[in-house]
């Protein structure tokens, strides 16, 4: 579940300062029900990824 629904008002001022209208319970019970889904890497960064050394090595690409 999203946290932005369409029922959820938003505010947004040149203040930058985003306000989100919604009870403390709302926020809680979104929370619970939200769960992270990591997008698979694809492209150079899932090349890198795989073949990249550790930093201590420089994190050069190993071919």
């Amino acid at each position: 579940m999203p946290w932005c629904v369409t029922a959820t008002k938003l505010r947004l001022t040149c203040k930058k300062e985003l306000t989100l209208h919604v009870s403390d319970e709302e926020l809680e019970k979104r929370h619970s029900e939200w769960i992270y889904e990591p997008k698979p890497a694809s492209g150079y960064l899932r090349r890198y990824s795989k073949l990249a050394a550790s930093a201590d090595k420089g994190g050069v690409l190993i071919c």
